[in-house]
């Protein structure tokens, strides 16, 4: 009696297991892949490696181990691949830094491979990666220099580095592609402020956009119509968020507010700008019309945000801010929230200082 009642437990058991089994391929091939975030995982000052966060269950894996400083990553259009700067060690022996390079990983395998095949001659930095698979970097060679190059599609790195692009006496640096790919702006000036440039997508006829208004460690940002470009600037000792027409130069200052006001960032839509605000001392997360009205705070309490992203389908926001509250050292880790405000949610929890969130395309 008792044998075939556990056989007929079995049976169900076995049946219910099967159904389980149905449900999770079902579930795994008809829901959405949860996002994913890159961010600098800063070890301590000369040590900084890239990491990733799956966003909905909260798993970070580190994506580079040298002990060196990794930086400035950006996600090829397709999220196929991955290039960061790497390098720039103090050398004790001369004095000097060492040369950083740009890499490229291949995010099917995780192999890496340069950028380019100056073997580390010129630094390299500030990669920007276009919609039509160009890549924009700055190159260091008695000052900064503009390069424009296109991957070859059969390899997984870049083989040659075409001089095309921005080349003068001036200082080029910190390239932007237009969402279309077809316009490319850059700085002129100064590590901390320079001038607003921009030039078609070959870097021929580049023309100025700004004039005095001291645009504030290279925060600016295009609007996904390629239209206007949203910046900070301290050209009065107060740091506002203007916009700029990229077809006349006419400027407009969006916030007008005796706070400081930096790091905007358009929503993929067009309609928003989120920015970061001491308005709430130390600083919070605002979003504002593109106009520059209906301004609101998204966060509260916390305390020392130093970075703001969309998601690309513009329903969340990712930040960094200090994780430990108002205390010293400030340690900064990865949040997320919803872009229609609400509660945010904590993603890293490491000792060590994460900033610079940056979303995974969608693929």
């Amino acid at each position: 009696m008792w044998m075939m009642q556990l056989i007929r437990q079995t049976a169900l058991l076995m049946v219910v297991i099967g159904l389980m089994c149905v449900l999770a391929l079902m579930f795994g091939t008809y829901t959405p892949a949860s996002p994913i975030i890159t961010y600098i995982h800063q070890v301590n000052p000369e040590e900084g490696q890239i990491h990733m966060v799956d966003v909905w269950r909260g798993m970070s894996i580190a994506l580079t181990q040298y002990q060196t400083q990794h930086l400035y990553p950006t996600w090829s259009p397709d999220g196929d691949y991955l290039l960061f700067v790497m390098g720039g060690d103090f050398n004790p022996r001369t004095g000097g830094f060492s040369a950083t390079r740009i890499i490229q990983m291949d995010m099917h395998t995780y192999r890496r491979y340069p950028l380019t095949q100056n073997r580390g001659l010129f630094s390299e930095n500030m990669p920007a990666w276009s919609s039509t698979g160009k890549v924009a970097y700055a190159r260091y060679d008695s000052g900064w220099d503009i390069i424009i190059t296109r991957p070859q599609a059969t390899q997984t790195r870049l083989i040659r580095t075409t001089q095309q692009g921005v080349n003068t006496n001036l200082s080029e640096h910190t390239p932007q592609w237009s969402d279309d790919g077809a316009q490319l702006a850059y700085l002129v000036g100064g590590q901390y402020f320079s001038e607003l440039w921009v030039a078609d997508a070959n870097g021929a006829h580049g023309r100025t956009l700004t004039s005095g208004m001291r645009l504030y460690q290279g925060q600016y940002d295009w609007s996904p119509s390629g239209t206007h470009i949203a910046f900070t600037s301290e050209r009065d000792g107060n740091r506002e968020i203007y916009l700029v027409n990229v077809s006349n130069g006419a400027t407009i200052n969006l916030t007008r507010n005796s706070a400081h006001d930096s790091a905007p960032q358009w929503s993929p839509d067009g309609t928003q700008i989120a920015f970061i605000s001491e308005r709430s001392i130390p600083s919070e997360i605002f979003i504002m019309n593109a106009d520059g009205s209906n301004i609101r705070q998204m966060t509260a309490n916390a305390d020392y945000v130093s970075s703001v992203v969309w998601s690309p389908d513009g329903r969340w926001l990712a930040y960094s801010a200090n994780g430990n509250g108002f205390s010293m050292p400030i340690t900064r880790d990865i949040f997320v929230m919803s872009a229609d405000g609400g509660a945010s949610r904590r993603l890293t929890f490491s000792r060590s200082d994460e900033y610079s969130p940056l979303w995974k395309p969608k693929s």
